[in-house]
């Protein structure tokens, strides 16, 4: 697997509804029966503020992900997409 990641650089979550997801998501990882998570919604709502927020306090603050796989989806997506952007990501070859 690849190093841990630096933080990102951010801008601040403005909105009450922004930092009510923002703890939304961070409880939801925090919670030992999670598995795997999406972010979904439309464009231009904050979700990649959100989790530019949760990349940087998941390096900051927790121990309990050894690695964040940050993968974008788009209206054209497939599941081999997907699945060769997460190879490349922890750099496995085919």
């Amino acid at each position: 697997m690849p190093r841990r990641e630096k933080i990102l650089p951010a801008s601040s979550l403005v909105g009450e509804f922004a930092q009510r997801s923002l703890e939304a998501v961070w409880e939801y990882l925090n919670d030992e029966h999670s598995g795997i998570s999406g972010i979904y919604g439309k464009g231009g709502v904050g979700k990649t503020s959100i989790l530019v927020e949760i990349n940087n306090r998941l390096l900051r603050e927790s121990k309990k992900f050894d690695n964040v796989i940050w993968v974008t989806a788009s209206n054209d997506s497939t599941v081999q997409k997907f699945q060769k952007d997460i190879a490349r990501v922890i750099e496995f070859i085919f």
